[in-house]
C-alpha cells in the first residue's frame, strides 16, 4: 500500500457483502453485476473481544407450572422448594430436572 503504516497484517472482526445482480431481473439489462465489501479491521497483534452484552432482564410476573416426579402431586425438597417449567422453556422436560 503507498501508506507504509497500513503495510502489516490486520485481523477482521466485522465483513459485510453485498451484491446486485439486475440483469436476473425483467427489464433490467443494462447494468452490470456489482460486488461489494466492507470491512472492520484492528491490527493483527492486538486482541479483539466482542463487547459485554448487559444481562437480559425479565419484566413483571412470569408464570409456570409446578413438575416433579411422576406420580407425585406436588414435591417439594428437604427446603421446601418446588422446581418449575416456564412456558417459554423450550429445552427442558416438566421432570424433577425443571428450573
Amino acid at each position: 500500500h503507498p501508506q507504509k503504516m497500513l503495510n502489516r497484517e490486520w485481523q477482521v472482526v466485522q465483513s459485510i457483502l453485498s451484491g446486485d445482480q439486475p440483469q436476473a431481473l425483467h427489464g433490467s439489462q443494462g447494468r452490470g453485476t456489482t460486488l461489494g465489501n466492507q470491512l472492520e479491521v484492528i491490527p493483527a497483534d492486538r486482541t479483539w473481544r466482542p463487547r459485554q452484552q448487559s444481562k437480559p432482564k425479565v419484566d413483571g410476573p412470569q408464570s409456570a407450572i409446578v413438575t416433579g416426579p411422576a406420580g407425585e402431586e406436588i414435591f417439594c425438597d428437604e427446603h421446601g422448594r418446588v422446581r418449575v417449567k416456564f412456558h417459554w422453556d423450550r429445552y427442558h422436560g416438566m421432570t424433577e430436572e425443571s428450573s
